[in-house]
């Protein structure tokens, strides 16, 4: 909830720890319509 309340651009990271049934793209609409920053890069994770 930090992240959010700080206005930190949105995440798919962000979205599934608030939601693990959810991704960027299934709320992506509804954020920008609210002017929440929403991050432009595809964030990846190094292997394992």
């Amino acid at each position: 909830m930090a992240h959010v309340a700080a206005l930190r651009p949105l995440t798919g990271d962000v979205v599934r720890a608030l939601n693990p049934k959810s991704s960027l793209v299934a709320v992506r609409t509804e954020v920008a319509a609210t002017g929440y920053p929403i991050a432009t890069a595809v964030s990846w994770r190094s292997p394992g």
